[in-house]
């Protein structure tokens, strides 16, 4: 059985880096079409047509079992759709921004005033001359 396993050993190497291929492949499909998707008319035009063509071509390599082509179109679609990405990320950045810029400052007081501020206190007993009652 050991003997087995070790003549094996090479076969499941290989068949594991194929699926892990496959699968950083079919994660970096899904996530370029959402990508595509999300930014819709924003994205640069060409852009998105060098980002569907790569996609396109990955598909069609995951189809098969040719680790070396998956993984360079998987790297060609990473660079490709990476452009879309910093597109996505802009928008956001503007948009967090702006709405920043609405936004009242969290840490105003409620009354409006900024210069408030949040302490703690003690409380003083102003009768101390008085003698205290003992209620038994």
């Amino acid at each position: 059985m050991v003997q087995d396993a070790e003549k094996h050993a090479e076969e499941d190497k290989k068949v594991k880096e194929l699926v892990d291929a496959k699968n950083q492949a079919e994660a970096m499909i899904n996530g370029s079409e959402k990508a595509i998707k999300d930014l819709g008319e924003k994205a640069d035009k060409a852009d998105v047509d060098a980002t569907g063509k790569a996609i396109e071509d990955l598909k069609e390599a995951v189809k098969s079992d040719d680790v070396e082509k998956i993984k360079d179109l998987t790297m060609k679609l990473t660079e490709v759709a990476g452009k879309i990405a910093q597109q996505a990320y802009q928008e956001q950045a503007q948009a967090d921004g702006a709405a920043g810029q609405a936004a009242p400052d969290a840490n105003a007081a409620p009354g409006g005033s900024k210069d408030a501020v949040d302490a703690e206190f003690e409380e003083v007993d102003d009768n101390k001359d008085e003698p205290k009652q003992n209620s038994k």
